[in-house]
């Protein structure tokens, strides 16, 4: 009998997954990435060297380091009045194990998880895996409150089980803000639909009052399932570590079931280092947001001069995603523009169908890189000039 050489949720996952590595190219200048290039800091290297020289070097608890727990709940619920308590979180292998963990854990074969267009490839992939049915809602850039109240009133016409927001988003920068939010959860009022926000990126907003996190609206927390990183706020890809907060037990037990199935503890050292990074947080965000609020501007400036390109100025995270004029889809764009032009970019179509037109540029490199990657760019498409279409796709 001849069967298939992979499983049919594999099949799944290659079917609609748009996640895709850059050509290889040589002499190729990378703004791609969402990769910090910026060290991880010095306390918590140092924690990490000095908790491996003290013996913790055995298996931890699978549930994560109690002590770490304990540092995040109460890190939270001083900034954010929640009541955690560290039974309310799993400490997970970065924030895609714990995306992945959280959709195999509440999501069956058929059902719907609505989520923005353009937002994160993962969420489609870890839908895909568990079986579901991905249902995006466009909310672009500037219009965050009225596609978030569409976004809510799609998961209640489709008896979603699911929303997942990304805040900030990736790939726009855009935020939704406390008022946005609070709106979300009373559309929601009367339902079971669960809230799975990420805020990978909530330590890099650059316009006070535009941004709240998920933890800070009361009316949400009962459905809300907080995921967060430690990769980008710290500079610690790397290291791999996320977690999952919740005070819904029953989805968090079953969120720890498939974490302690797949994947089991996380690295004991590391856990340790992160104890140190919440407790040094205040001491190292400024700098850091300071300098990607530097690269941010330089950025922004540069590309308001090449030809036919537009754009919203993100409020958050480390990317511009611009809109382009020319009559070609943004995969082979940023093909062609890697063969050619030795420049590498996101395609937009990467983040749904509303993304497409859009190229996403990082700005997680140094200055001298964006210099030359942006150089390249304006070149590019000043060459290109010929493919321009004649109105705004």
């Amino acid at each position: 009998m001849a069967t298939s050489p992979v499983s049919a949720r594999v099949r799944r996952v290659r079917d609609v997954s748009r996640r895709n590595e850059v050509p290889a190219h040589a002499d190729l200048i990378e703004l791609s990435k969402g990769e910090p290039d910026l060290d991880t800091p010095r306390p918590v290297v140092e924690a990490m060297t000095g908790a491996i020289a003290a013996g913790w070097t055995h298996y931890a608890t699978v549930k994560g380091d109690p002590e770490l727990r304990e540092a995040l709940v109460t890190d939270a619920n001083r900034r954010h009045g929640t009541s955690y308590s560290a039974a309310d979180c799993v400490i997970t292998h970065g924030g895609a194990a714990a995306i992945t963990a959280t959709v195999l854990a509440l999501v069956d074969h058929g059902d719907r998880v609505v989520t923005a267009d353009p937002s994160y490839s993962l969420y489609r992939d870890a839908v895909a895996l568990a079986g579901g049915e991905l249902v995006e809602v466009e909310i672009r850039p500037g219009d965050e409150s009225a596609g978030l109240r569409r976004l809510a009133q799609r998961a209640i016409a489709e008896d979603a089980t699911m929303i997942m927001l990304c805040n900030p988003v990736n790939p726009s920068g855009a935020t939704y803000d406390r008022t946005e939010l609070e709106s979300l959860a009373a559309t929601l009022t009367g339902t079971s639909i669960r809230v799975f926000v990420d805020e990978a990126y909530e330590a890099y907003v650059y316009e006070d009052g535009a941004f709240a996190t998920a933890l800070d609206v009361p009316s949400l927390i009962e459905r809300l399932i907080f995921c967060q990183t430690f990769s980008k706020t710290y500079a610690m890809t790397g290291w791999r570590i996320g977690y999952v907060v919740s005070s819904d037990a029953q989805a968090l037990q079953a969120i720890l079931d498939v974490h302690k199935t797949f994947n089991g503890p996380l690295n004991t050292a590391v856990q340790r280092a992160a104890i140190e990074a919440i407790r040094t947080r205040d001491d190292v965000i400024p700098a850091m947001l300071a300098e990607y609020a530097q690269r941010r501007a330089y950025v922004m400036d540069r590309l308001s001069a090449v030809p036919g390109v537009r754009f919203v100025a993100p409020v958050g995270a480390f990317y511009v995603f611009f809109e382009y004029d020319l009559d070609i889809g943004s995969a082979e764009l940023r093909d062609l523009l890697v063969r050619e032009h030795g420049i590498a970019l996101r395609p937009g179509s990467e983040f749904g169908d509303a993304g497409e037109h859009h190229l996403r540029l990082s700005y997680t490199y140094s200055m001298d890189t964006l210099a030359a990657g942006i150089d390249r760019l304006e070149k590019a498409f000043t060459e290109l000039a010929g493919m321009r279409a004649v109105t705004a796709p």
